[in-house]
């Protein structure tokens, strides 16, 4: 099976929305992991 891997920029969020949205990325049938979380402060 082919792999990817994707970066997802979004727009200022709070960190318990950030992390929900990661929690259901991860449960995703076609996400293999969910491997970093970085936050960019401008």
């Amino acid at each position: 099976a082919q792999t990817a891997e994707i970066v997802i920029m979004t727009h200022p969020a709070r960190e318990k929305a950030m992390q929900q949205a990661l929690d259901e990325l991860s449960q995703l049938t076609v996400v293999k992991e969910v491997g970093n979380f970085i936050r960019v402060e401008a």
